[in-house]
C-alpha cells in the first residue's frame, strides 16, 4: 500500500496505515483527542510500525491538527511514540528502543 492510501478493513471501516478511521463520538464522555489516542494505541498494539501523519489523521477523523497533536502528546507521555520536530513520529517498541532513538537523533 502506498503512502496515504486507505483500505477497507474487515468491518468495512476505512483505515489508513492500520488505523481505524471510523467517525468519532462527539457526544460521548471521552474527548476527541482521547478517542484518537485510543485508536492509535490499538494500532500500535496490533504491531503497526508507522502511523499516519498529523494531517492524514486530522483529515481522516475530521478534526483540527491541534486535536491530533493532543492525542500524540498522550502517547508520547506513555512512551509509545517518540516525536521530534521536523523529523516525525516513531513508534517505540520498548523503553530501550526509545533511548536508542533519542540518542541517534541528537
Amino acid at each position: 500500500m502506498n503512502r496515504g492510501e486507505t483500505r477497507s478493513g474487515e468491518s468495512g471501516a476505512a483505515t489508513r496505515l492500520g488505523v481505524c478511521m471510523e467517525p468519532l463520538s462527539r457526544t460521548g464522555e471521552l474527548t476527541l483527542y482521547a478517542q484518537i489516542a485510543d485508536r492509535l494505541r490499538e494500532a500500535i498494539g496490533r504491531g503497526e510500525a508507522r502511523l499516519p501523519t498529523e494531517r492524514q489523521l486530522a483529515s481522516g477523523f475530521a478534526v483540527a491538527r491541534v486535536t491530533v497533536r493532543a492525542a500524540l502528546d498522550l502517547l508520547a507521555a506513555d512512551q509509545l511514540i517518540f516525536r521530534r520536530r521536523r523529523h516525525g513520529t516513531l513508534v517505540c517498541i520498548n523503553g530501550e528502543n526509545l533511548r536508542r532513538r533519542e540518542a541517534a537523533w541528537r
